[in-house]
């Protein structure tokens, strides 16, 4: 049997509360402060704001992190193809977004003012994202994979 690197099962719980706390700084402060366009204006940064990239900027990317490398609760064979056929799928979803960015960037820029620019590229601009796109992939093809299971028996 191969030796895996995860994590224990019990860091999800670990992941799963640094999500919720990452989601709930970024939605409360860091978000509304970039779309009202007050972020980092003064030169300094205000509590808000560190509080605010707290969330957004360490604990969101370090909860997928958390997630992503983590047991199932039970982690055998079929797990481990699904997780290689999550990743394939994901890579293949990041090669497509990265061969159309060219042509997104082009239409952006001409439809958009600079200050939305700004916005759109500290809010969404970060390759982490792909990391939620994998969880999000693996975690609906288990669940698909495990009804079909019990609907079986």
């Amino acid at each position: 049997m191969k030796k895996q690197h995860l994590l224990p099962h019990v860091w999800q719980w670990v992941g799963l509360m640094a999500l919720i706390v990452g989601l709930v700084l970024s939605i409360v402060i860091f978000v509304p402060l970039v779309i009202r366009g007050n972020y980092g204006i003064s030169g300094r940064m205000t509590g808000n704001e560190i509080l605010g990239e707290l969330g957004y900027l360490l604990l969101l990317p370090l909860s997928a992190i958390i997630l992503c490398f983590s047991r199932e609760k039970i982690e055998d064979e079929r797990i481990a193809e699904l997780r290689m056929k999550s990743l394939a799928t994901t890579a293949i979803i990041f090669v497509i977004l990265l061969i159309i960015a060219p042509v997104k960037s082009f239409f952006i820029v001409r439809l958009c003012s600079p200050s939305f620019l700004g916005k759109y590229q500290l809010l969404l601009g970060h390759s982490w994202w792909m990391l939620f796109v994998y969880l999000l992939i693996f975690k609906i093809s288990y669940w698909v994979q495990n009804k079909r299971y019990s609907d079986e028996k």
